[in-house]
């Protein structure tokens, strides 16, 4: 997604669509299933979460809402269809 608004903000040609399986959409972490699917959830915890996160953008200086990192502030307007694919128990 960040790559397609990168381009399209560039004036480069676009992918015909875009398709995200299991992306990550909440680096703010504020999605409320990471406390209530907390007892059941076999993969995530909320420490390897936030692992996860300070790997990706500890010390960068980039904000968790910054729209690069977080389309849920991103302006999505102009680009191709977008498929998400996630996974539910």
């Amino acid at each position: 997604m960040s790559l397609a608004i990168r381009l399209r903000d560039q004036s480069i040609a676009l992918p015909a669509a875009i398709l995200s399986i299991s992306a990550w959409y909440d680096p703010e972490l504020k999605n409320p299933t990471l406390k209530s699917n907390a007892a059941t959830d076999k993969i995530l915890s909320m420490p390897l979460v936030q692992f996860f996160r300070e790997s990706w953008l500890g010390g960068t200086g980039v904000a968790y809402d910054d729209p690069r990192v977080n389309v849920l502030y991103a302006d999505l307007a102009g680009l191709p269809p977008i498929n998400i694919y996630y996974g539910r128990r």
